[in-house]
């Protein structure tokens, strides 16, 4: 950032109290990025055009900028996504892929069996769980990921010709724009990397993070054509075996603005945007692409479903770092793309009366750390007021009844983002053609209440209040709004209908 100044990228939302909406933001990112520096004086806007020289006679066309005012937030993001869509027209997805990812059951540590038992647990149990996502682990190394470790017999194939047989959609994990340096790619191939000023390869932790696993990383240049080449054939490969779905990630590394790369006059924008061009033509048209730890606006247009905050982890300080993240993208899903909030992460629950949430803690827990129940009950409606995917992140040959019931009722609902009144994120609102979902958040680690806002259509009308995830009743005969006290870090999902409309529970 400048001196005294703070920095953010593409946009920026000023809500002054009492006051109208004011959203500046850059609406198009073909070629530079671009970001915002202010202070209480000043805002500077800035293209980032990555030390170029504007040679004389020559040209640049600049991204659009886009300054809105509006009575809400809501208006002034639409009417930015609007824009953006002029410039990026949305690849088009008909519905929200949901499925089963193995990262958070097992890590790095997976192999055809264990792809295989959760597989058959859910053509028993959830079929509408559509894709069945390898994640990353089955490549020996960042980089080769047309080759399998010996966990995987016979490598991938068989695994994904099993998901295809049993009537799931096989999807399948891949970082096209890093690789190891045990790799077979960079060994062989070192020249399609960018380059450091000493004209080698260049490692990524020394310009940016250098990656959670087998690192330092190095970038792919996808200015060079041959890179180019081989990210086509590695997608049109994993299509060929049966792939229909890739979760591409890491994809920042692909648009970092560091380094000296093939066409020295291609900024990294321009890099990555190749790049993507590449891998969706390895893909084909009826393959679906989702973006994880991208550069979110250089992505636009390249991709079905977007990955909106950092990876989930069962405990609370993650649940609502991740939960501002996806809510505060909202405004993005089902518009630029499918948000991605992430894995639903259940434990081994069971509903009760007596319990605040909903929620009480049963006997056993899911792998890994133990979530407290009015915890989950936060988690579980922070993604449902996310809206967009609803990707399974268990080891589901462990669940119980309990846990099925609760991802059966997660799957039921609609892929509808909630509006927020505010930045506090604290009372969402789905409207549905006969009901209105209230989503209600405790941010706090202490008791709350909050506000349940009855629509202007049942004013005056009878309404019945019930608890999305157990089907309790809350309220019955409610002709206005009420108040609901959460526990610390709580989170509720109630449906409102008309008590006509209610079915008796």
């Amino acid at each position: 950032a400048e001196p005294g100044f703070r920095t953010v990228y593409n946009y920026l939302r000023i809500t002054p109290p009492g006051g109208p909406t004011i959203l500046v933001g850059f609406t198009s990112c073909r070629r530079f990025h671009g970001k915002l520096n202010i202070n209480a004086d000043r805002l500077q806007l800035v293209a980032i055009t990555e030390n170029l020289t504007l040679l004389p006679g020559a040209r640049w066309e600049m991204e659009e900028l886009l300054v809105a005012q509006a009575f809400s937030s809501a208006t002034a993001l639409n009417t930015f996504a609007a824009h953006i869509e002029t410039h990026h027209p949305r690849l088009p997805w008909p519905v929200a892929p949901n499925g089963w990812c193995s990262w958070y059951a097992y890590y790095q540590n997976i192999s055809s069996e264990r792809i295989l038992a959760n597989l058959a647990t859910l053509k028993n149990h959830a079929p509408q769980l559509h894709y069945i996502q390898i994640d990353d682990g089955y490549q020996p190394w960042m980089g080769d990921w047309l080759d399998s470790t010996d966990k995987f017999v016979g490598g991938v194939q068989p695994v994904i010709r099993s998901i295809r047989d049993s009537g799931f959609e096989p999807a399948i994990w891949v970082a096209p724009f890093i690789a190891s340096p045990q790799s077979r790619l960079f060994r062989e191939h070192p020249e399609w990397f960018v380059r450091g000023t000493d004209d080698r390869p260049l490692r990524s932790d020394k310009v940016t993070f250098g990656g959670w696993r087998q690192g330092p990383w190095y970038m792919l240049d996808a200015t060079h054509p041959e890179a180019r080449a081989y990210l086509e054939h590695v997608f049109r490969t994993l299509r060929s075996w049966g792939c229909t779905y890739f979760k591409l990630d890491a994809n920042l590394w692909g648009a970092f603005p560091a380094g000296r790369r093939h066409d020295p006059q291609a900024t990294s924008v321009e890099a990555y945007r190749a790049g993507m061009d590449a891998v969706r033509r390895g893909a084909g048209p009826d393959s679906l692409l989702l973006a994880c730890n991208q550069a979110y606006w250089p992505s636009l247009g390249t991709v079905h479903a977007s990955r909106t905050s950092f990876d989930i982890g069962r405990d609370l300080t993650t649940f609502r770092r991740v939960a501002r993240q996806n809510l505060l993208r909202n405004w993005m899903n089902d518009r630029l793309w499918w948000n991605d909030p992430d894995c639903l992460l259940i434990p081994d629950v069971t509903p009760s009366a007596s319990a605040a949430s909903g929620f009480e803690a049963g006997p056993t827990f899911s792998r890994q750390k133990k979530i407290a129940p009015d915890h989950f009950a936060f988690h579980a409606a922070a993604t449902y007021a996310s809206g967009g995917m609803i990707l399974s992140g268990d080891a589901v040959v462990d669940y119980s009844p309990a846990q099925w019931n609760l991802l059966h009722r997660a799957l039921a609902r609609p892929p509808l983002a909630a509006r927020f009144a505010d930045d506090r994120l604290e009372v969402g609102v789905i409207d549905e053609p006969t009901r209105r979902v209230v989503v209600l958040l405790n941010w706090d680690d202490t008791q709350a209440t909050r506000r349940v806002p009855v629509s202007d259509r049942f004013r005056n009308t009878a309404v019945r209040v019930t608890d999305f995830w157990t089907d309790r009743v809350v309220s019955t005969d409610l002709r206005g709004d009420m108040d609901l006290v959460l526990p610390p870090g709580g989170g509720r999902v109630l449906v409102l209908e008309k008590e006509s409309a209610a079915p008796a529970r």
